[in-house]
C-alpha cells in the first residue's frame, strides 16, 4: 500500500489538485506548483520504478506540465499577491516547508552520483535486456538512493563500510516493470530470476558460497548475508556478486575467470526481498572481506546509480 501510494495515488492526487484547484493569487499558485513539482522530482530519483513502471516515471511529468499550463491559465488575470485568511497561510507555509525538505532530499540524490574515491571499471554482468539498479550510488550522500552504507542492519553486522557503494540490479520487462504483476510472491514472476550472470572482470576466484536456498519474495524469512556468492580478485580490488541461485555456480576457489564468462544465475538466496544481483567492490586488505573498504563501481563507463537504465 505504501509503494502504491507513493508512486500512484499521491502523484495523481497532487496533479488533479493542481489542475482543478483555484488560487486567489499567482503567489499561492507558485507555491502549490513548486510543491507538486518537487514531490515528482523527488520520487523520480528515489522511487522504486521497477515496481511501478518506468513508463509512469516519465509520464507523471507530462501530466504535471499539462496541469501546470491549465492551472496557470486560470490565474493569469489575478494579482501576484493578495491578503489571505490564516488557514490559507497555514497551508501555504506547510507546502513551502515540504518543498524545502524535498529539495534537500533531491540534492542528496543528485550527490549520490559523485564519489570521493576513484571507481573501479567493470563490465556489466548481464546481456539481452533492459536493467536498472534499484539501489546504487554513493550511500553516504543519500540513503534513499543507496541504503547499504547507512543501514542499521549493515552497521550492526559491521559490513556497511564494504557495502558503501554496493549495487542491487533488477531486469525490466516490456511494461517497464521488474515483474509480472505488482510485488508478486512467486520467484518465476521476476524478470531477472535465473538470468545468467557474467563475470564483470578478469580475475581469480577467492570465495564461493553455494547451496543456500532461494527465499520467497517479501517473506522476511531470510538469513543476514548475500546468500550464494562469488568473490573475484581484480588487481587490488575484490568484487563480490551475491544472491545467486543454488547449484548454479560453475566456478570454484582458485579458478581464473575472464570477463563475460558465466559464473552463475540470479536467485534470491540470503537477505533478498526479491530476485536480483548484489554487486560490491572493495579494496583488498587484511581480515574479513566484509570489513574491507568499499570502492565505487562504473559499468562500461556508466555510473550505476539508482534508477539508471542499462540497455543490453
Amino acid at each position: 500500500m505504501i509503494v502504491a501510494s507513493i508512486h500512484y495515488i499521491i502523484p495523481l492526487a497532487l496533479i488533479l489538485w493542481l489542475w482543478a484547484g483555484k488560487s486567489r493569487s499567482k503567489f499561492i499558485w507558485s507555491v502549490k506548483t513548486l510543491f507538486v513539482a518537487t514531490y515528482l522530482i523527488l520520487i523520480y530519483f528515489i522511487g522504486f520504478w521497477g515496481f511501478a513502471s518506468f513508463y509512469l516515471r516519465y509520464s507523471w511529468f507530462l501530466f504535471f506540465a499539462l496541469a501546470g499550463i491549465f492551472s496557470y491559465l486560470k490565474v493569469r488575470g489575478v494579482p501576484f499577491y493578495t491578503k489571505e485568511q490564516a488557514i490559507n497561510w497555514i497551508w501555504t507555509s506547510l507546502e513551502s516547508c515540504l518543498s524545502i525538505f524535498f529539495i534537500y532530499l533531491i540534492t542528496g540524490a543528485i550527490g549520490a552520483n559523485q564519489y570521493d574515491t576513484k571507481p573501479v571499471e567493470l563490465s556489466f554482468p548481464f546481456k539481452n535486456g533492459v536493467y536498472s539498479p534499484y539501489w546504487g550510488g554513493n550511500g553516504k550522500a543519500s540513503s534513499f538512493m543507496n541504503y547499504h552504507y547507512l543501514s542499521s542492519i549493515h552497521k550492526g553486522a559491521k559490513t556497511n563500510l564494504s557495502m558503501k557503494y554496493a549495487v542491487d540490479i533488477e531486469k525490466l520487462n516490456n511494461l517497464g516493470m521488474s515483474s509480472k504483476g505488482f510485488l508478486p510472491l512467486e520467484l518465476e514472476n521476476y524478470e531477472i530470476y535465473q538470468q545468467e550472470i557474467l563475470s564483470p572482470c578478469d580475475g581469480k576466484v577467492i570465495e564461493v558460497v553455494d547451496g543456500l536456498r532461494d527465499e520467497m519474495p517479501w517473506s522476511g524469512n531470510y538469513p543476514y548475508n548475500v546468500g550464494n556468492h562469488v568473490g573475484i580478485i581484480k588487481g587490488d580490488v575484490c568484487v563480490i556478486l551475491g544472491h545467486m541461485h543454488p547449484g548454479s555456480i560453475p566456478v570454484k576457489v582458485g579458478d581464473s575467470v575472464k570477463t563475460g564468462e558465466v559464473i552463475g544465475r540470479v536467485g534470491s538466496s540470503g537477505m533478498a526481498d526479491q530476485p536480483h544481483i548484489h554487486i560490491q567492490a572493495m579494496k583488498v586488505s587484511e581480515g574479513s572481506i566484509w570489513a574491507w573498504e568499499g570502492v565505487p563501481i562504473i559499468f562500461d563507463g556508466k555510473n550505476p546509480v539508482k534508477n539508471s537504465l542499462f540497455f543490453k
